[in-house]
């Protein structure tokens, strides 16, 4: 008897393990739209679009009129609403939408706040490891990584276009440099020979005028 208790206390203190791992787990499944500061998430309730949004599953489920439905993306009437901004409700129940009434009068005032710290804007490493869960943070941070990387890009580009620039600067300078001194020498030189065509022209002149006297 005392055996079979310590193997169910075994078994239970595995489960709670198990259990509280998962939890861990969740923090990097979360989106990264979603508000900071919980291990855990079940559902996000949105009361702005009065929707619900399943972390685990990555799901929104929606009332269309006749039913609750849930898909993969946000209700067709709220496409381009913006899930940063608004407020989100952390709820870790099960199908929150059979108590759809009870959270839309409690946090109906919710639906106008902003002002909800954002995991985008987290320092905590937890968020962002194991992100490959995530069609959403994947989705962002490619299109954030994408932009800072050309951004990136250009400014090496830039930076190597001003380098070579300068390069080709300093060549074009010490080449036109040579080609100055070169031009100065070939200068000096007809001079250097000019004067003494004159002087052996003014010698011969003499030696013509001596001649004739």
């Amino acid at each position: 008897m005392k055996k079979n208790l310590l193997m169910l206390l075994l078994l239970l203190n595995a489960v709670f393990s198990i259990s509280a791992r998962a939890q861990d787990i969740n923090v990097s499944m979360q989106p990264i739209w979603g508000p900071e500061g919980y291990n855990y998430v079940n559902y996000y309730y949105i009361p702005a679009i009065e929707a619900y949004y399943s972390v685990p599953n990555q799901t929104f489920t929606w009332y269309d009129g006749t039913r609750w439905v849930t898909t993969m993306d946000l209700p067709p009437a709220y496409a381009n609403f913006d899930l940063y901004h608004a407020y989100k409700v952390v709820l870790n129940v099960a199908n929150p939408w059979y108590r759809h009434n009870y959270y839309r009068g409690y946090y109906y005032s919710y639906r106008t706040r902003y002002d909800q710290p954002m995991i985008r804007y987290s320092h905590d490493r937890r968020y962002y490891e194991g992100r490959r869960e995530d069609r959403f943070y994947h989705g962002e941070r490619r299109a954030e990584f994408e932009h800072r990387g050309g951004e990136v890009r250009r400014e090496e580009g830039r930076r190597m276009e001003e380098h070579r620039g300068g390069e080709i600067r300093r060549e074009e300078g010490r080449r036109g440099g040579e080609v100055h001194r070169a031009e100065e020498r070939r200068g000096g030189g007809g001079e250097h020979r000019g004067g003494e065509v004159h002087r052996g022209g003014g010698g011969r002149g003499e030696g013509e005028r001596k001649e004739h006297h």
